[in-house]
């Protein structure tokens, strides 16, 4: 009986593995990010490991980049690729402080200090792999915190904290690092730092010992100091506004209240944005409209959660973001000025992202003094939205009334390639043959056939989809960027705002490829690779392309692309290889690359839940069947 139970209790085991099993094997491999309802804060975690700090960046196309370091383990690096994250580890050592910048071609560079070894070392995305310049370590000796901005050649420079108390800056010259000290009176605990417009460095930092905030420079000849606060700073973030004047955002430990310092030419104008208790992990970024963002945490105690605050033009604006119990912020903003932060929960859990997606509805007063015209969308948030006359518009005249002026706006939260509908409400009615177009650079682009509700009222409706006609980047990243307005044809209605004139000729179709994209940099033998590229028409007639994709010199898959006038149209190839090694990508001159492994060692594209699952049931498989041979010889 004993046996006959222990039996029936091994096969109860083995159905509930397998089923269990199978189930594992199609949990999927890492989270993805949707579109977010407008007007909320999209939250996604991207690493589960042990977190302890983290920098972040973005892209020329909103996307996010990361660099994180796990306590007592290794650098990792993250990206948005505009349909998942993919992750991978950048140093397999143990690593405390990172910062992380962007290049003009999007490819990160990564600095970071190895925490019981104390060394600061860095290292870049050549396109292909990860790579270091001149020596490494940059500094062996123990560093405690670093910060990374890259000038406008693109070469890397570093303000860091030594454990011994001073703060040392370097830089790369083309051929070797080279830098010195900054401050040795001050036992610095923390540093930030960012370039301004003529290449030179600006330092926020902290004192040990009294705990209060430094802002450094330097002149072009020698290092210009100053106590900006002499309260007990425990976090400091700088940032520059468009003038190259400094804005630092920290947190006191003795008044437990966040702060933003900022340079009015003369005297540092320092203002109190948050009075709460236990404020920590401060980053700050500064938009378009030198107006401050900052991102900390916040608590009556512990747990922390995560907030965000902003200087609206008259007052600042706080808000929660994430009410887990957070560690480290860091915040950036996107050519929208809209805030995309990464942070760590408290107790090195895990590593989160959250962006602020724009509210769905947005007025504002015309160019022309007809009115206010209001516009909402139907997926994703509005945002910029602005009215702009006829002196601000570079194509060329057209035979053309533009009643209501034209607008501009960005339109963000979108699914890569998503079609979203515009409803336009305008100040009065325009008539049944309204016209619809754009100014692209510097050409007009007649979106018409995209308008939908168009009966002779005050409504318009224009459909419009990422990465398609009427989307100024042209490119499918969740972003439509949208210069025009509604246009009525001379002698056709009542003439006001922009004055018509005789059209321009028409220009023949002319074809090129815009850019070429590839994702995953780097895979595993079989696995898929996309490779997007789009397809421009910046003639004013409809024409045809032959787009032909080449690997490694051959041609592999061929497309025929037809384009409208002025108009884009993605193209997208999928292959996959067997044989390790590096595969150079070729579509009409424009390249890029990709990298296949032996086997899945890198990590590149997160972790594979299911199987590291499946494995772990396979075990206890094993276990219960030794389990019952024990029990079946006594």
């Amino acid at each position: 009986m004993i046996k006959l139970g222990v039996w029936k209790c091994f096969s109860v085991v083995m159905v509930a593995a397998l089923i269990l099993g199978v189930c594992a094997m199609l949990v999927p491999p890492g989270p993805t990010m949707a579109a977010a309802p407008a007007g909320a804060w999209d939250i996604h975690t991207v690493d589960e490991g042990n977190v302890w700090d983290t920098s972040l960046a973005v892209d020329s196309k909103g996307y996010p980049h990361i660099s994180y370091t796990t306590v007592g383990n290794s650098v990792h690096y993250a990206r948005w690729t505009g349909t998942a994250w993919a992750t991978e580890m950048v140093a397999d050592v143990p690593a405390g402080a990172t910062s992380i910048a962007l290049d003009s071609n999007d490819y990160p560079h990564i600095i970071y200090s190895t925490g019981g070894v104390g060394s600061l070392h860095y290292r870049y995305w050549t396109g292909i792999a990860w790579a270091t310049k001149g020596a490494d370590p940059v500094d062996e000796r123990d560093v405690t915190d670093c910060s990374l901005a890259l000038d406008g050649s693109g070469r890397p420079h570093i303000s860091y904290a030594l454990g011994a108390g001073n703060l040392l800056y370097t830089h790369w010259t083309g051929t070797q690092w080279v830098g010195g000290t900054v401050d040795d009176e001050n036992v610095v605990l923390g540093t930030s730092m960012v370039m301004d417009s003529n290449d030179r460095p600006h330092i926020s930092y902290y004192n040990l010992e009294w705990h209060s905030l430094h802002y450094a420079r330097w002149t072009g000849t020698t290092w210009a100091k100053e106590t900006v606060d002499a309260a007990i700073v425990n976090s400091a973030s700088i940032a520059l506004d468009s003038n190259d004047y400094p804005y630092i955002g920290y947190t006191t430990a003795g008044l437990n209240s966040l702060h933003c310092a900022r340079w009015t030419g003369t005297a540092w104008d320092i203002q109190t944005v948050d009075d709460g208790n236990n404020l920590r992990f401060a980053s700050i970024a500064v938009d378009s409209n030198n107006y401050p963002h900052i991102s900390y945490s916040t608590g009556g105690g512990i747990p922390l959660s995560l907030h965000y605050a902003h200087w609206t033009g008259t007052a600042w604006a706080t808000e929660t973001v994430d009410e887990r119990n957070i560690g480290a912020t860091s915040l950036a903003l996107d050519s929208s000025d809209y805030p995309h932060i990464s942070y760590a929960t408290s107790g090195f859990t895990s590593l989160h992202y959250a962006r602020l997606i724009p509210p769905a509805t947005a007025t504002v007063n015309t160019a022309t003094g007809t009115g206010t015209a209001t516009f909402s969308v139907s997926g994703g948030g509005i945002a910029k939205l602005t009215a702009e006359g006829e002196n601000a518009i570079t194509c060329p005249p057209l035979s053309l009334f533009f009643t209501h002026g034209f607008f501009s706006f960005n339109i963000l939260g979108l699914n890569p390639g998503e079609t979203v509908t515009v409803t336009i409400f305008l100040p009065s009615p325009v008539p049944p043959d309204t016209q619809y177009w754009k100014c692209q650079n510097g050409a007009w682009v007649n979106c018409t056939s995209l308008l939908g509700d168009n009966d002779g009222d005050n409504m318009l409706t224009l459909t419009l989809t990422d990465g398609g006609l009427g989307d100024a980047d042209g490119i499918a990243n969740g972003t439509i960027v949208d210069p025009g307005g509604p246009a009525v044809v001379a002698g056709g209605g009542e003439a006001s705002g922009v004055s018509p004139t005789t059209p321009r000729p028409l220009n023949p179709s002319q074809l090129s490829i815009q850019y070429v994209s590839v994702n995953p940099h780097q895979t595993i033998a079989g696995q898929p690779v996309t490779i997007t590229t789009n397809v421009v028409n910046t003639g004013d007639e409809a024409g045809n392309l032959n787009v032909a994709l080449k690997i490694n010199g051959m041609v592999e898959q061929t497309r025929m692309v037809s384009v409208g006038p002025q108009g884009t149209q993605p193209v997208k190839f999928t292959i996959s290889k067997d044989q390790p090694g590096t595969y150079t990508v070729d579509i009409l001159g424009e390249q890029g690359s990709f990298t296949v492994l032996g086997d899945d060692t890198s990590g590149a594209a997160g972790s594979n839940t299911g199987g590291i699952i499946a494995l772990a049931l396979i075990g206890v498989l094993v276990i219960a069947s030794l389990v019952v041979l024990l029990v079946r010889r006594t």
